[in-house]
Formats: C-alpha cells, sequence, structure tokens
C-alpha cells in the first residue's frame, strides 16, 4: 500500500526539525522573554 509513506514523512519531519533547530537556536538557548 504506503510503502514510500513511511520513510518519507519520516524525512521531512527530521527536515523540519533540523530548519526549526537552525532557525530559532537562540531563542530556545537562552529565552529571554
Amino acid at each position: 500500500m504506503n510503502v514510500c509513506a513511511g520513510p518519507l514523512t519520516l524525512r521531512t519531519v527530521t527536515l523540519l526539525v533540523i530548519t526549526t533547530r537552525l532557525l530559532v537556536p537562540a531563542h530556545s538557548r537562552s529565552p529571554v522573554e
């Protein structure tokens, strides 16, 4: 059925997490709010 759905979704999620971590590294490190 969905053979490429699993690895494809995992890859997208991983890419999203990495991008988010690279985009907001300061916010996650020093929450000055």
